[in-house]
């Protein structure tokens, strides 16, 4: 059985491991309408692109979970995709239970509890992801909700709003364990992460665990951390997110869910000028942006790009100078973390000029994988 990955230029990859296809994805720099097929059981990357705009009303495949809007703007939507031919079978989301409003960024289930949650932490109007203005914030432009769905049913269950400290709720995490019925979020602007729960009436339910205050910066204005990314180890004992503009990685024991304790946190760079922890002080341009956790919880990779757009505005030198590929050391049973010294690659002298780095992923498995269903 063929399966595939969905590709785009800039985001990231969904890997579909059960031949059951639920892929898809959204982002404003895949293609406009085709999503491209990668064969494991043949020999590579083969070019079977297939057309999504041209049937239903979603574009910029970018993401394994959802699909945005063909006009950059709401109604996002999911698609599952079937292994063999490569093409979409059609929207997950029927009609009447579209979301009522906004762009859907990441979509995680867990069939054990029969849910599906998503949030809408891109925004609302393609612009405002070209370049971030803070007059977007009070122009309501940038999404503060989740969003949550009965997956045998595809039915709309209801929305919660997770207010101001909530804005641009970005990567959703479920524990991985199947029988666990909660997750977190992190939210990027809103510089928190909640966690969503089911309560003793199987309500889906939100609290706050984690808020990281705003730093001073250079210009003695306050910067927000902007958490870009999360991600729980595979023994559900702690979470690690990325302070993209702040600087630094955090590793926080997950034992009481809902009190979250800080046991680790390594400086990368960042806007707040924290000297790194590379014991030569190096310069490092950007601050960490994306995390990969091995499957044995104890190597941490980060990478420093966000988008090209946003990364030209809060750190231009990533254009000259290319990523970084960092490796931290995770101790997975008693937390703490050490930055590995003797580890640090450059993407600035690629053949075709500095690169970006995004994403990492192990080929056996990570610890961004769902949860086990």
């Amino acid at each position: 059985m063929n399966r595939y990955i969905v590709n785009s230029l800039e985001r990231n990859l969904g890997i579909d491991l059960n031949g059951d296809g639920y892929i898809g994805g959204q982002g404003f720099w895949s293609s406009l309408e085709r999503a491209t097929g990668i064969d494991f059981n043949g020999d590579g990357i083969i070019g079977r692109p297939f057309d999504v705009m041209p049937r239903y009303p979603m574009a910029y495949p970018s993401m394994g979970y959802a699909l945005g809007h063909r006009h950059r703007t709401v109604s996002g939507s999911a698609s599952p995709i079937p292994s063999a031919p490569p093409r979409t079978r059609s929207p997950w989301l029927t009609k009447d239970y579209e979301v009522p409003k906004g762009l859907q960024f990441p979509i995680i289930s867990t069939l054990f509890h029969d849910s599906v949650v998503a949030s809408d932490g891109h925004t609302y109007e393609r612009e405002a992801i070209i370049r971030f203005n803070p007059d977007d914030v009070s122009s309501n432009k940038y999404g503060h909700s989740l969003h949550f769905w009965d997956w045998s049913k595809r039915k709309y269950l209801k929305t919660i709003d997770l207010g101001k400290d909530g804005l641009i709720p970005l990567e959703l995490r479920f524990c991985h364990n199947p029988t666990t019925s909660y997750g977190y979020v992190v939210c990027a602007l809103g510089s928190s992460v909640f966690r969503y729960f089911q309560d003793d009436l199987k309500e889906w339910q939100v609290e706050k665990v984690i808020q990281v205050e705003s730093a001073t910066g250079n210009n003695n204005q306050p910067v927000p951390a902007i958490i870009s990314d999360m991600l729980i180890s595979l023994n559900d004992k702690f979470i690690y997110f990325c302070n993209w503009l702040h600087g630094d990685v955090r590793q926080y024991d997950i034992t009481n869910p809902s009190k979250p304790k800080l046991t680790g946190q390594i400086w990368l760079g960042g806007l707040i000028k924290k000297d790194n922890d590379f014991q030569d002080k190096r310069s490092l341009t950007g601050g960490p942006q994306m995390i990969q956790l091995s499957l044995d919880g104890k190597r941490l990779y980060v990478t420093n790009s966000l988008y090209s757009s946003w990364d030209d505005q809060f750190y231009p030198g990533i254009k000259q100078d290319g990523s970084y590929l960092i490796k931290i050391d995770c101790d997975s049973e008693n937390g703490g973390m050490k930055l590995d010294q003797n580890f640090y690659i450059s993407f600035k002298n690629e053949p075709h000029g500095p690169s970006r780095a995004h994403e990492v992923r192990y080929p056996g498995g990570d610890s961004t994988s769902d949860i086990w269903n």
